[in-house]
């Protein structure tokens, strides 16, 4: 009680391809498309108070102070225009209803707008959200051509990162965003991964401490299940983005950088 500080709001785009399980977007072959319209605050009392784009099939993940999942939502949710929804929690009976006891503190103020997430979140790819942070932190040291040999093994330049990251420690984090049958509270991807502890470790690694930013970008890739894509086509990227212009007055005013991805 009192660890959720933030939900995630994460879009679900349709499949345009007629194959089954084609194009493989992460590390299950089932895995669907997904992108990032934004977080929103959740206040003290647990609510949380928020518009969302209609006729868009999203899901939510509830966060904690530092961005890290602590559940993620295992269905779809849609809305008409106009129309309102409520929900009183995900271990709830959805047959009972909530205990008299006055407003919410989130339902005394507009609704909040979305905070766009990272660059390479919407849409979401592997090479412009997390590749940036590897390129500036890691690269000079995990390439072929590095002096050091435990370094030249783990390549991080960009045609070897996304597998080098999923194989690290036994597979660790390839087995943590693998499809699961139940969400389980605190069995979330970043919040257990290997790889994770270690660059997020206060000694850093190597002399290396990244950014506050850069964890950010690592800690939204992990948790939305360290896709490789989150569209199926250049097409749909492109639909992506031109529905996130179209939707500027739910968003929070982002830098110009994240705008124009």
């Amino acid at each position: 009680r009192g660890a959720v500080r933030r939900l995630r709001v994460i879009g679900v785009p349709p499949k345009v391809q007629p194959h089954m399980n084609q194009p493989m977007l992460g590390v299950s072959r089932e895995d669907p498309g997904k992108y990032i319209l934004g977080t929103v605050p959740v206040e003290d009392d647990g609510a949380a108070y928020f518009r969302v784009p209609s006729g868009v099939p999203v899901f939510f993940q509830a966060l904690d102070e530092d961005g890290l999942a602590l559940q993620t939502m295992r269905s779809l949710t849609y809305v008409q225009p106009g129309q309102t929804l409520a929900c009183i929690g995900c271990h709830e009976s959805r047959d009972a209803a909530p205990p008299p006891g006055g407003f919410q503190l989130a339902t005394r103020r507009p609704p909040s707008k979305l905070k766009p997430g990272p660059s390479g979140t919407w849409p979401l790819r592997f090479d412009a959200l997390v590749q940036p942070v590897l390129d500036q932190r890691c690269v000079s040291c995990h390439q072929s051509t590095s002096r050091v040999p435990e370094a030249t093994a783990f390549d991080l330049t960009p045609p070897h990162a996304y597998d080098s990251l999923m194989n690290y420690a036994d597979d660790d984090l390839r087995k943590l965003v693998f499809e699961r049958d139940k969400s389980v509270v605190g069995d979330c991807p970043a919040r257990k991964s290997k790889l994770l502890e270690l660059l997020s470790h206060d000694d850093g690694h190597h002399d290396v401490h990244l950014e506050a930013d850069d964890l950010a970008r690592l800690v939204a890739w992990m948790d939305t299940y360290a896709q490789r894509l989150g569209s199926y086509s250049e097409r749909q990227e492109e639909q992506l983005r031109s529905l996130r212009r179209d939707l500027n007055a739910l968003l929070e005013e982002a830098d110009k950088g994240a705008m124009n991805e």
